[in-house]
């Protein structure tokens, strides 16, 4: 692709560049061809200098707002950029300014600023992850809650993102994996294919060691330790039990809690019926919890096998961590193999129990 050609204007001496050329070609080879007028215009362009441009050049417009070189990209790829381009112009100046301001590349940091607004989802980004298939014809985007997109070719789902929560796949800025799977589900939630394309593409995933199927496991069991909603899709946990090497967690967990709910009733201490959501004092949500005893701020955690997994395993230290920082919320966690040795899983409860009621001063009823 050429963005450096100069041109001239009638017989007149060549153009006067009012922005450099060298670091759009830049930009524009970082993005399939494509450049956004906002992204000129943070680099000097003035607006008024765009139709110009793109009539001197051979540019043409991709969407509103943004501009495909010569030569640029206007396959699956270019689409998938001049869709994240588009959306970026909603907020995404402000972004490249303090991206800017912190120093390094010019182009780096204008690229960088698209994936603080708009990040690749879906069966968009697991194509672009390897999964098996094409991707679809209009490229599926995460956006922030309140995002404005009316008008723009894409399709998108709005949920709040964890800062720096972006995986860059050959240049392009992608939800992590256990992400994309999420809005998988959620995006064909009325297909009739919906579990299976999940199922599929964990499988991919794990195949291609880019989302390992016990982290997939984790991230069903408890989202939030995975940055994701609460609310699972339906069509994510019933790809989760496709996948699950024979083993029901759901059955084993359903056991662990009407066991402990029975040996604490002997304590006198009532259970949360259904997982407990821990919130910090702003009200911000720190933990799902299987089962919780709320007066003596102590939460009870029935870990399947996909917790046998390192990278699960350093997710729960860090969430209990977390936990620990409510005040004086605690957190034990039972394995699931203690679960069907009833007699050993009880004493285990009681002896929970009475080291907890001690810590609060108080004897068992």
């Amino acid at each position: 692709m050429d963005t450096s050609r100069t041109g001239t204007l009638g017989d007149g001496p060549p153009a006067r560049e009012p922005v450099d050329m060298a670091l759009l070609d830049q930009l524009a080879t970082r993005q399939a061809g494509h450049v956004a007028v906002w992204q000129a215009v943070v680099l000097g362009l003035p607006r008024s200098s765009v139709t110009e441009l793109v009539a001197r050049r051979g540019w043409t417009r991709a969407h509103r707002g943004v501009l495909r070189v010569l030569g640029g990209r206007s396959d699956d790829l270019g689409r998938v950029w001049a869709a994240l381009l588009c959306v970026a112009g909603i907020g995404g100046p402000e972004r490249a300014a303090s991206r800017m301001r912190e120093g390094g590349e010019q182009a780096d940091a204008l690229a960088r600023a698209v994936s603080d607004v708009a990040v690749v989802t879906g069966f968009s980004a697991a194509w672009l992850m390897g999964v098996r298939g094409r991707p679809p014809a209009v490229p599926q985007l995460l956006v922030e809650r309140g995002t404005q997109v009316r008008g723009r070719p894409v399709r998108v789902v709005r949920s709040r993102r964890p800062a720096g929560d972006v995986r860059w796949i050959d240049g392009v800025p992608c939800a992590v994996p256990h992400r994309v799977l999420w809005d998988m589900a959620w995006i064909g939630r009325r297909t009739d294919r919906a579990v299976v394309n999940v199922a599929d593409a964990a499988v991919d995933l794990d195949r291609t060691r880019v989302l390992s199927i016990d982290e997939f496991l984790g991230a069903v069991a408890d989202p939030l330790s995975f940055g994701l909603p609460v609310r699972v899709p339906r069509a994510m946990v019933r790809a989760a039990d496709r996948v699950r090497p024979g083993f029901s967690h759901s059955a084993t967990e359903a056991r662990g809690r009407v066991v402990i709910r029975q040996t604490l009733e002997e304590f006198g201490l009532e259970t949360t019926s259904r997982p407990y959501l821990l919130r910090d004092e702003t009200g911000r949500m720190v933990a799902e919890l299987d089962v919780a005893v709320t007066e003596l701020q102590w939460g009870l955690e029935i870990d399947g096998p996909h917790h046998d997994a390192p990278s699960v395993a350093r997710r729960d230290r860090v969430r209990d961590g977390r936990v620990r920082q409510v005040e004086r919320w605690d957190v034990t966690r039972y394995h699931h193999t203690l679960v069907s040795q009833e007699t050993t899983f009880r004493h285990r409860v009681r002896r929970d129990a009475l080291d907890r009621l001690a810590r609060h001063g108080r004897r068992a009823a």
